[in-house]
Parts: C-alpha cells; structure tokens; sequence
C-alpha cells in the first residue's frame, strides 16, 4: 500500500470540483486524485528536477488506481466577499471552502507494492506545498504501513449502493502526463466537459453526512434545551448608507419580514414560531420567551450597523437556516414611502448564545440599568397620573411579565432629549398609532442579568436597556 497523509495547518481546504464555479459553492472533497497527481507532477518540476520523466511517470502509475481515504471530522462552510467592479457596483463573489482542525489528517491509499516508486512518491510528496487553492497550505508525506489507520475508509460507491453521492475527477489508465497538465482553459476551449485522460469516479458523500450533524448536533442536539440551543444570531449590515438609530424598529421589523419570508419559503409558509412570536394557529406566545429583533449601532457612529436575534427559549434549526439565509434588507414597493429606513446587504456573522456573540454589552448582570432606545408603554395613561408615576407602574408590570424583580427606583432621564426622534411604530403602522416613549433609568435591589427588552415593540428594539457600569 502506499499512503499519504496530508494537514491543513489553517483548518482550511479551498478547491473548486471541474466543471464548477466557485460562486455554486461547491467545494471538492476529499481532494480528487486527479489533483493529487497535478500536485505530485508540479513538485516535481519545482523541488526535484533531477529525477527522470520516467521515474516519475512509474511513480504515478499506480496512482491512477481508484484510492480509498480516511476523512477526520469536518464540515462544508463559506465565506462572502463584495469586490468592487470597473463600474464601481458590488459584485458578491463567495469562497467555499472545507473546515477541518488544524491538526486533523487526511489519508489516502493506494494499493501499490513498487518500492522503487515509493521512493520516487517520498522525494515528490513534501514538495506539495499546497493543494487546491494557494491559500489551503497543505503538509504531506509517505507513511510506512504501519502508520495508517486500520479502518473508517471511505471506498469509491459501487454502482448499486444508495445514498447520495460525490463524484472525483481521476486520472484514466494509462496515464497520459500530457493529458494531466493540460491548462483548463484549453479544455474548454476544445468544448469538453471534462480533461483528456481523465475518468469521474463515484464516492459517498462525506459532507452530506458532515452537514447532516452540524444541523443536528451542533445546532439543536436530541433533547436539547434552550441551555444548549443557539440562543442568538447577529447579522452584520452593510452599504453605502445603513439607517440611523432612531430607525431601529423599523429596521428590527423589517429583519423579521425577511426571516419569516425566507423560512416561510423553506417549510412552504410554515413559520418557526420562535421567529414569528405565534403558533400555527395565529394564537401568541406568552412570557416574552420568542425573537426579539435589536438594532445595533456597535461603533458608536450613529448608524445601525448590526441586528441581534436572541430568543430565550432557544433557535431551532429551520430559525438558523432562515437568519443564515438573509442576504438583503430591502424595502420594496409596499414600503416605498418609508424615508428613514435603508435597504443593505446582510450576512450572518456569528452564532451561538448571547454572551459568546453580543457585539455590545447588553447582558449585565448590573444593578444599574440606562435606555438604550426609549421606552413605551403597552397602557394609557390615566388622566390625573404623573409622567413618573406612570412609568413606574408600567416598567414594574413590564418586569412582572418578564419573571423580573421589580426595580427600587425608576427615574425619568431628563438629560437625553433624543426619544421623539425615534420611530415608535412599525412598517405597516400608520402615524395614528406612534406611542410616547421617554428615556429612563432603572436600579435594581440585586444585580439582574439582561438583555432587558421592556415595553411596547420590545422585540423590536424599542424599550432596550444597557447596563451603567
């Protein structure tokens, strides 16, 4: 046998699979033998000039052989990029790529006994400095057969066997090294769908069961509770102009428009109830424990430049596929009138629970607690009733709602003038309906952890607080 181990040492393997474009994000793997023997033939070019042409062509032979590999743990993932064009328009251009540990070894075998080959494979295989693309820096070498594992092998599928497959471009016997180093472009320019002397060889897909457990074990494990569960997505905004602060809500409503579009599109208009705040049935949740969409202006400028998903209770899987899947804010037609929110692009930028992925402090635990966006009240205010007393009552019936202590003291913050430049109302609202919001401080008897989301349009970015340290 003759084995080779290869290692990621960035965690990283960047290959596009023939007959693909990169922006399908399709990423080949495990590396096809096709390039493997490409790889051996430029190391051999660059780092040992000094062997013979046949020396090297009897040591790929053996290596048309269909191999076997043994794969660790890994999963598909990708990245998004907007490069700017000649006509200065953003071009979206996504790098997929395989994400493995940076210790974690891929073998492939061959079965070959020809030492006089293995020994022609030990000078070629260190001079593979890389493999697929330049950025997947890659080290290998020639194990001795003792070295290699003894069992998981992934063999080439046989033409019965169920399940879904991969297909890996292969060198065809007899190997034609004229063939192997044909550039692609002159392939195509032949208008073949595939390289001279090369074959398709069918392998399981390893990455359909790789995704398949990180939908499941990462994301949401059998009998998992909201302990466990992603408690909260951010997505990161970007464009040429983002919307200001004061349109939180509107931007907080329009986040959940594109969350229930998207996810309504996947489970053909079933909703996950987490992200809707009702059951199938139209009936809402109780206890304030589904999304709340906040707005985020994390480097202080002014401008919403992040939203926060965080649903207490937990994301389900079809929630996170639905934030994954956000690209776009956009108005459209229907909001066509709206003037203080702006269409961006979206991408989902971190995923887990809120301490691990909040772009501000918003968590505490703190005695002290300040608006961040003003707060409104769900009630009216009777005609007799202060200002203050009736932002007391209602920030303590807000808190009773949310299984919160109630606060010791609440004082209306008269130094912030800002909270009648906030919209009070969503998309869809008319100006009827705009509610009196005031800014105010609260402290508590005891630290209490947050996010603390009260009052009308909670979920939607109004009413939120931030620790005073």
């Amino acid at each position: 046998m003759v084995t080779l181990a290869l290692t990621f040492p960035w965690g990283r393997y960047h290959a596009t699979p023939w007959g693909h474009s990169p922006n399908e994000g399709v990423v080949e793997w495990p590396p096809s033998p096709w390039r493997l023997c490409r790889a051996l033939y430029a190391a051999w070019r660059w780092h040992a000039p000094d062997l013979s042409e046949d020396a090297v062509r009897a040591a790929l032979e053996p290596l048309v052989e269909p191999p076997r590999y043994h794969l660790p743990a890994h999963r598909a993932a990708h990245t998004r990029h907007y490069v700017p064009d000649a006509s200065d328009e953003r071009t979206k251009l996504l790098d997929p790529f395989v994400a493995l540990h940076r210790d974690a070894t891929v073998y492939i075998q061959w079965p070959s006994d020809d030492g006089q080959a293995r020994q022609t494979l030990e000078r070629l295989v260190p001079g593979v400095r890389w493999l697929g693309r330049r950025e997947s820096i890659c080290s290998a070498r020639v194990l001795d057969e003792d070295e290699a594992p003894t069992e998981g092998w992934l063999e080439p599928a046989e033409p019965d066997e169920p399940g879904p497959r991969r297909t890996l471009l292969a060198p065809a016997p007899p190997l034609d090294l004229d063939a192997l180093t044909a550039r692609p472009h002159r392939v195509r320019r032949q208008r073949m769908l595939q390289p001279p002397g090369s074959v398709q060889i069918d392998y399981p897909d390893p990455l359909a069961e790789a995704n398949a457990r990180t939908q499941t074990d990462r994301i949401r494990r059998p009998g998992n509770t909201a302990a466990t569960a992603p408690t909260a997505a951010c997505l990161r905004l970007e464009g040429s102009v983002l919307s200001a602060r004061y349109a939180a809500v509107g931007v907080a409503d329009l986040t959940r428009r594109a969350a229930m579009a998207r996810a309504g599109r996947a489970a053909d208009g079933a909703e996950p109830p987490e992200l809707a705040g009702k059951r199938a049935d139209g009936t809402p949740l109780e206890g304030h424990r589904h999304a709340h969409y906040l707005p985020i202006d994390t480097d202080g400028d002014g401008l919403i430049d992040r939203v926060v998903v965080w649903a207490p209770d937990g994301l389900s899987p079809e929630a996170v596929e639905a934030l994954a899947s956000i690209d776009a804010l956009r108005l459209g037609q229907a909001f066509a009138h709206v003037h203080d929110v702006h269409d961006c692009r979206v991408g989902l930028e971190a995923i887990g629970s809120l301490r691990e992925i909040e772009p501000a402090p918003l968590q505490g635990p703190a005695v002290a607690w300040r608006s961040r966006t003003p707060f409104a009240a769900t009630q009216h205010r009777k005609r007799r009733e202060t200002l203050a007393a009736f932002v007391t009552t209602q920030i303590a019936l807000e808190c009773r709602r949310r299984a919160l202590p109630e606060p010791a003291h609440v004082e209306l913050d008269d130094q912030r003038k800002d909270a009648p430049h906030f919209r009070r109302r969503r998309l869809a609202e008319t100006r009827d309906r705009d509610r009196r919001a005031v800014n105010v401080r609260l402290e508590f008897a005891e630290p209490v952890a947050g996010p603390l989301a009260l009052g009308a349009l909670s979920h939607f970015g109004l009413g939120l607080f931030a620790p005073q340290l």
